[in-house]
């Protein structure tokens, strides 16, 4: 005999349909309920109970419960359907040997792996079943990051130039001004995206992004950070030489700083630049320095992360790399001010303010890690 529930006309369910064993395999997209808890949902839902007070009592999903509901209404029966497809592949054999060459770092990529397993195992499996395989042995995927080759020698001057600074009060760096170099392109030649688009999204500008040779051209530019933002930047032509460094120093740097310390004295940071470490730079800087009161903060070489002018610099390039694209390096130029702009407004303060806060967290990274490259 049949029977229909008054909250769903069209479902129709055998009363022998509950005691059916549950010897199908369900989709493994998809929550797999025991056959009691099947047959507990529908003596629940008999009683003309919601989804959701169903799944509180039972203690499971309510998205799950509907979704049963609704496929055991269509299908007239409680059980799964059967899986298609080919059989489920087993690495079950290949697993230890691979899980050893990962220990011993033979291998790293997924292709790596993939192929292992074919030559080795001779099967064929697709890159998501072996990343699934990978996350149930307990590995993740990690993205590589290229970072300055660091030797012995300067892991350790890292290390002891971290520890000196640690000792510092807190107040120590908001008297630093942080100064670098970098190339500004004229076309964004960062690495692809990933957005959010509808499905079936036609192919259109929206999924493309412009690239050219050499980045289209580009500027050289120089800038210099305090606690409160862009202190000052200048614009330079071809390779940064040491007379163009003094330069820059002279007529750029000095006037904003002394603006803005006042009488206070404070330190000035370059890395290990020819042009900063030239015997003509340090020389002018030293007369710079007694006459304007301020002096050189030592930096270990191969340091960019510790310098916070690189988070400034990734920035303000993700900002020209948002605005249409310049024709010309004249209006490059104009975009680059204009950005800089921004970032000195009252919205990119407390960015400024944390980058100076960050700074004994840096330190503590470098020598946790002996020296070696941090994440900053």
């Amino acid at each position: 005999s049949q029977w229909r529930p008054k909250w769903r006309e069209d479902f129709k369910l055998r009363e022998d349909a509950i005691c059916q064993p549950a010897n199908m395999a369900p989709r493994s997209s998809r929550r797999e309920y025991t056959v009691a808890q099947r047959t507990q949902i529908l003596l629940e839902r008999v009683k003309h109970k919601t989804p959701a007070k169903i799944a509180k009592r039972l203690k499971i999903s309510r998205a799950g419960v509907a979704t049963f509901l609704k496929r055991t209404a269509q299908r007239g029966t409680i059980e799964y359907k059967k899986h298609t497809g080919r059989p489920k592949i087993s690495l079950d054999k290949i697993m230890p040997s691979l899980k050893i060459n990962l220990k011993r770092g033979n291998m790293h990529s997924l292709e790596e792996m993939r192929l292992f397993v074919r030559d080795r195992g001779g099967i064929s499996v697709s890159r998501n079943t072996l990343c699934r395989r990978m996350q149930d042995i307990g590995y993740v995927a990690y993205r590589v990051v290229p970072k300055p080759l660091v030797n012995r020698k300067q892991r350790k001057a890292r290390v002891k130039q971290a520890r000196k600074w640690l000792k510092h009060p807190p107040d120590f760096w908001r008297s630093v001004v942080f100064t670098d170099e970098t190339q500004v392109n004229r076309v964004s030649t960062g690495n692809a995206s990933y957005i959010f688009l509808p499905k079936n999204f036609p192919w259109t500008e929206a999924r493309m992004k412009p690239t050219a040779s050499h980045g289209g051209g580009s500027l050289n530019l120089w800038l210099a950070i305090c606690p409160h933002g862009i202190l000052a930047y200048k614009f330079f032509e071809g390779g940064l030489t040491s007379r163009k460094y003094c330069q820059i120093v002279k007529t750029s740097l000095i006037p904003k700083a002394l603006e803005y310390f006042d009488e206070d004295d404070w330190l000035l940071q370059h890395d290990g630049d020819p042009a900063h470490t030239a015997h003509d730079t340090i020389d002018t800087l030293e007369e710079l320095g007694e006459s304007r009161g301020f002096s050189l903060l030592p930096w270990p070489s191969h340091s960019p992360d510790l310098n916070p002018t690189e988070n400034v610099f990734a920035r303000l390039k993700d900002l020209v790399s948002k605005a249409p694209v310049p024709r010309n390096l004249d209006e490059l130029k104009e975009l680059v001010h204009d950005q800089i702009e921004v970032l000195n407004s009252p919205a990119h303060a407390l960015f400024f303010q944390h980058l100076y806060a960050s700074m004994k967290a840096r330190c503590r990274q470098v020598i946790s890690s002996q020296g070696l490259p941090t994440r900053h």
